[in-house]
């Protein structure tokens, strides 16, 4: 498997860790570097960032954490001595040829909604974390304004250099209603 087929694995693992769960724990990723040698890398995914409301389906409550909520997650991680790491960094970590810090922790963003960038991507800058948002194509700066536009997805690029990943193609998106509340 070539280096981008090992990055898909990385992100599919990542995506399906935490699916059901709506981030609430983290997961772990073990992963063999060397004969004998194991990585254990704690994925947490994410997919709204913001208040919900019981009028809302099931579904998106339990995809949706507030944001004072997110960002006492990221304070208590950073103040336990993790540090996030982008999936470039785990892949070359995977393959041997860079070290990971000490409590390493992957941070994702799934489906592309405007949440991270308004309510999420302020508190990994002063914290100074990374984390890698997979967005669908088709809905970036389409009629959901839940969704990032091309505009914001830029300056979410430019805020966080290479910790934004762009998904091209995915699977008709899943039952659940965003609010396009910001």
């Amino acid at each position: 498997m070539d280096a981008l087929g090992r990055l898909a694995w990385i992100a599919a693992v990542a995506l399906a860790s935490l699916a059901s769960t709506g981030a609430t724990a983290p997961t772990a990723m073990s992963a063999q570097r060397h004969p004998g040698q194991e990585l254990t890398v704690p994925i947490l995914m994410y997919h709204l960032i913001d208040v919900s409301t019981p009028s809302e389906p099931a579904i998106t409550r339990r995809l949706t954490v507030r944001p004072d909520d997110f960002a006492a997650q990221m304070r208590w991680l950073s103040a336990h001595g993790y540090h996030t790491v982008t999936q470039l960094q785990l892949l070359e970590a995977l393959e041997g040829n860079a070290p990971l810090p000490a409590k390493p922790l992957l941070i994702t963003f799934d489906d592309g909604y405007a949440d991270v960038f308004f309510k999420a991507s302020t508190t990994l800058l002063r914290l100074h974390m990374h984390a890698t948002a997979y967005v669908i194509t088709s809905r970036i700066s389409g009629s959901d304004p839940s969704f990032l536009t091309w505009d914001l997805l830029h300056a979410l690029e430019a805020r966080h250099r290479d910790r934004v990943a762009h998904r091209l193609a995915r699977r008709p998106a899943r039952a659940v209603r965003p609010r396009g509340r910001r």
